[in-house]
Parts: structure tokens; sequence; C-alpha cells
């Protein structure tokens, strides 16, 4: 038996070739695994690429993506204006450029100055006072709502006595083009 063991030419040979074996069935799994997960990730795709002239669902997103980056700027910019003045902007201006100018009592365009906004005109951009059920009006405005909750319909919901509280309401579109109002508590 320790003789068997120790080494036994037929039981090294033997075993060598059991290691083999799974050294190769591991590397066929491993490939297998990769080509599956290269698969899903569309590595393989036979589809043509289409550009986004010709695809609308391509210039949906787009637009979509375009839109989320300006309410990204804005809200940004909101917290960075309350975070310097201790208090939200109760003005909006606009500069040159389609620039928004975040305003306390008085508007200096030359500072606090939002700038980049690609889908969303600064004009189109306006702080509201709070009203129940409120919606923004369309896919080119966005308002801002002082005191404010939101409802779960994308809607201005209850009051919110916190001084320092604010709501941005836009309406983006889905697939279907349809407008889908979207409420952020800023």
């Amino acid at each position: 038996m320790a003789n068997r063991l120790a080494g036994n030419r037929y039981f090294r040979r033997r075993g060598s070739t059991r290691r083999r074996r799974l050294t190769v069935v591991s590397i066929g799994v491993v490939v297998v695994v990769a080509a599956l997960v290269a698969l899903h990730l569309g590595v393989f795709s036979m589809k043509k690429n289409k550009s986004a002239s010709t695809n609308p669902t391509a210039i949906q997103q787009s637009f979509g993506g375009k839109q989320v980056e300006d309410v990204g700027l804005v809200a940004g910019a909101m917290g960075q204006y309350a975070s310097a003045n201790g208090a939200l902007p109760t003005h909006l201006s606009v500069a040159a450029g389609n620039g928004l100018v975040l305003c306390g009592s008085t508007c200096d365009p030359t500072t606090n100055t939002v700038s980049g906004l690609s889908v969303y005109q600064a004009l189109n951009i306006k702080i509201v006072p709070y009203s129940s059920g409120l919606t923004a009006p369309n896919t080119a405005a966005m308002y801002l709502v002082p005191e404010a909750n939101c409802a779960n319909n994308g809607a201005v919901g209850s009051v919110n006595t916190n001084p320092r509280s604010m709501v941005l309401l836009y309406d983006g579109e889905n697939s279907e083009n349809v407008a889908t109002p979207h409420c952020i508590v800023l």
C-alpha cells in the first residue's frame, strides 16, 4: 500500500491525466461563461448601428439625457447657492449666452451664473409660488417651488415649513413621446 501511494508510475500517470482533464474542462467552462457574458452585453451583436438622425428612439434618449443634465446643473447650482448664502435664491435672471443667474434681493450677473444649459432656455426656468398639484406646463419649462414637498405623481404635494426647502418640477418624455411629470426635492 505504501508503495502505491509513494511512487508507482501507474498511479502517478493516472492522476496526471485526471488533472489534465479537469484543467481542460475548467478552461472550457470559463470560455463558455465569457462568451455568454459578451453576448449578453452585445459584443457579438449582429444589428446594424443606426445614427440618431434616422432613429427616433436614439433622438429621444439623447434629448432625455441632455434634459437630465440640465436638471442636474440647476439642482447643483441651487445647492451651492444655498450653501454659500445661507438661503435659497428668491429670483432668477437671464445672462448672456443662455446663462441663468440665481439671485437674492439683488441680481449680479457676474456671480452665481449657471451656464451650459442645452435643452432648457434660461428664461423658461422660473421660481413659482406653492400650489398643491402644480406640475411643469410642458417639456420646455422648469419650475422651482419654494417650501414644498413632492407628491407621488410628480407634482407638488404638501407644504414644507423648512425655509430652505425647494422642489424642482419638469416634464420628461418617455419612449412614446408622452410628457411625464417629475418632481425632485432640492
